[in-house]
């Protein structure tokens, strides 16, 4: 069987800024993928204003070209008005990221208090730029840190009715519960290894840290709650990875960072997870229409073609990083 669908966007996409960067970048269409959203959290210096946008976006296209790189500016209390403003009149900006102070990569100098942010918001809706966020609370136990956020959340849409608010990367039932109970407003991006692995995955029989992200994935229960979502066809639910390159070496030293890169095989994991779930037909949705729609962007008119006739091998690592889900032999592939 063939399946031809448009090229997917990764509405969440970590290409980091060093030698890693080259890696990632030049492997994003080999994962079907033509368009994206780059996470600011680079160093030495984050993404935080359009200027720094467009300079990183450069960056990127002499990796490839030929691809369409959204930016997000990096929120803080320092943002300014002018800084939104610009970002919004900035083609390559499509979004404002926040991130919780030292829950994730490269977020030490997050938010620590919501309350700080309320005139960024502010002018966020009054401008028309949306609110991409890591919801999870600081110094919250892992398990609990995206339930703990969910309060902030129903507040700000609240608050900010007509701010357009993406909660990234959800984990949980109630999450899902959560986002269908808000307005229009409110999103949620899903990632593929919250679609596969559950907290067993990472910690039962022996230490796997190649499946540690945050958040980190939770209880069978949860990761059915988010194929749920998906099969309802709710737009509310659209795709974003989360791909985030970490070397070998770094994930297995003494201190663990988070992340799990799944860049070069986007497209035939996603479709062969959708295949076990029996929601092939929501596929082209989820990975190409809801989220552009959401964002109001055009969707893509390259498309893809994928084939069930030969099973693909996810290689064990990708110059030194290894893939979600590597070594695994799954139904689909890209069609050559």
């Amino acid at each position: 069987m063939k399946l031809t669908l448009p090229a997917f966007d990764d509405f969440h996409i970590h290409l980091r800024n060093d030698d890693r960067m080259p890696i990632a970048t030049s492997r994003l269409r080999m994962g079907g993928v033509i368009r994206g959203i780059v996470m600011p959290n680079i160093v030495p210096k984050s993404v935080d204003d359009a200027e720094s946008a467009i300079a990183y976006v450069g960056r990127l296209k002499e990796v490839e070209p030929n691809f369409t790189y959204l930016a997000a500016i990096k929120l803080s209390p320092s943002t300014t008005e002018q800084m939104i403003i610009d970002a919004v009149n900035c083609p390559d900006v499509l979004i404002g990221k926040q991130y919780p102070a030292g829950v994730t990569t490269n977020s030490e100098n997050g938010v620590t208090d919501i309350s700080s942010m309320y005139e960024v918001y502010g002018w966020m809706e009054k401008y028309g730029l949306p609110l991409s966020l890591h919801g999870e609370v600081p110094r919250t136990p892992v398990l609990d840190a995206e339930h703990a956020f969910l309060p902030i959340l129903r507040q700000l849409n609240k608050d900010f009715p007509n701010l357009k608010i993406i909660m990234e990367h959800i984990s949980t039932a109630e999450t899902v519960k959560t986002i269908l109970e808000l307005s229009d407003k409110v999103a949620a991006t899903i990632t593929p290894q919250h679609l596969v692995l559950t907290i067993n995955d990472i910690l039962a029989g022996r230490l796997n840290v190649h499946n540690y992200c945050m958040p980190v994935a939770k209880t069978e229960d949860d990761r059915q709650a988010l194929i749920a979502a998906i099969k309802s066809g709710n737009p509310k639910f659209f795709f974003g990875s989360d791909s985030a390159p970490h070397y070998r070496t770094a994930k297995e030293a003494g201190k663990s960072s988070p992340g799990i890169f799944s860049t070069p095989v986007i497209a035939p994991l996603l479709t062969s997870i959708f295949a076990e779930n029996d929601m092939l037909d929501k596929l082209e949705n989820f990975t190409s229409k809801f989220g552009a729609e959401f964002y109001g962007l055009e969707r893509n008119t390259e498309t893809i073609t994928l084939s069930d006739e030969e099973p693909y091998i996810i290689p064990d690592e990708f110059e030194g990083i290894v893939p979600l889900c590597a070594n695994k032999k799954i139904a689909w592939n890209l069609a050559k």
